[in-house]
């Protein structure tokens, strides 16, 4: 069982490779991006569609178990908590460490749970979608979903899109073949 940021870290490498802890897009091999808010809409319809995309392909990826890591990149834990909806004692598994990124210190969360929170997801894509466009709620933080089982990993970066990385081919084959009208 993961414990720890340690214990995470390492199973994540193992699973994953040595993968940028801010981003995906330098992965070429077994990584797709989506189109999530689409062009020439108002703020609002890119915001709506990006939610409802991006809430289809989490809905499709993560069946039951979801682990999330989060950094923050204001350090502000406390907005954070009240944003995303994530009460600590509801997490199967949380802990968080501060780590120093080119001289500054941030913070990173760690989550898991057993049954797949829609709630939480929302709200985190929420905050995640609306940061660029200037929109309330949000924070400026990074997430990875991952599933350490299907060795999935997920990462929606702003209301243009979301990439997603499966070290197996034939999954990433799957997932692609149910969203190719947002590849």
């Amino acid at each position: 069982m993961i414990n720890n940021p340690v214990d995470f870290e390492s199973t994540f490498v193992k699973i994953f490779g040595n993968v940028d802890m801010a981003t995906l897009s330098a992965i070429k091999n077994n990584r797709i991006r989506l189109e999530l808010g689409g062009e020439n809409k108002s703020t609002s319809d890119r915001i709506r569609q990006a939610l409802y995309r991006s809430s289809q392909v989490l809905d499709y990826c993560f069946k039951n178990q979801i682990w999330f890591r989060v950094i923050l990149w204001d350090n502000n834990e406390a907005e954070f908590f009240e944003k995303s909806h994530i009460n600590i004692e509801e997490c199967d598994v949380y802990f968080k460490q501060a780590i120093i990124i080119e001289e500054i210190e941030i913070t990173i969360l760690y989550f898991y749970y057993e049954i797949f929170p829609k709630l939480i997801i929302d709200s985190i894509n929420t905050l995640i979608i609306n940061y660029d466009l200037g929109e309330s709620p949000t924070l400026s933080i990074t997430c990875f979903f991952m599933d350490f089982q299907n060795a999935v990993l997920i990462n929606p970066y702003d209301d243009r899109g979301l990439d997603i990385y499966c070290p197996n081919s034939n999954l990433l084959t799957d997932i692609s073949a149910e969203f190719i009208q947002w590849v």
